[in-house]
């Protein structure tokens, strides 16, 4: 059995480890590095759960272009451990617009926006995403032809002439 002082400082060093290595952007060590410390502790410090969170989104980074379902997963993962993950919120919110989910493209963008996030990059897309929106809308209308009340026609009365 290991004294409990010894614990802490292996556990301490684990955790700083763990911080270096996403700080040196190997995020995938880190990721294991962190879910380590979090599998030996029932009780998470918030503190690892927001490191644990950047890393997932650094790695989410990584595999975008490759694997855009994946990061995704990752990208969800990370707002699981840390909802203040404005990073996260806004590279969903790029995500979603590359598969052209706009209205969580929207929703995504907002909350980073709330999380004041590269808040003009975040307002950007989402006046880009509402304009783009508003665009679709009124050409699935205009293709739909001249409005039709749900009546059916009405009947127009003819004016009497005034003398």
């Amino acid at each position: 059995m290991v004294p409990a002082g010894k614990s802490k400082t292996r556990e301490t060093l684990e955790i700083e480890l763990a911080k270096e290595e996403l700080n040196n952007k190997n995020y995938s060590r880190s990721l294991e590095l962190f879910e380590n410390i979090m599998a030996r502790n029932q009780i998470t410090i918030p503190e690892i759960k927001v490191y644990y969170s950047q890393a997932l989104r650094g790695e989410a980074g990584r595999l975008l272009r490759k694997n855009p379902a994946e990061a995704q997963i990752l990208l969800l993962k990370a707002l699981e451990a840390d909802p203040q993950n404005a990073g996260a919120h806004f590279d969903l919110g790029n995500l979603f617009t590359k598969s052209k989910d706009y209205a969580r493209a929207i929703n995504e963008f907002q909350k980073a926006a709330d999380l004041n996030y590269r808040s003009t990059d975040s307002f950007f897309n989402l006046g880009r995403k509402n304009v783009s929106s508003r665009r679709r809308i009124k050409t699935k209308l205009s293709r739909q032809g001249p409005f039709q009340p749900c009546c059916g026609p009405t009947k127009t009365r003819k004016k009497k002439p005034v003398y």
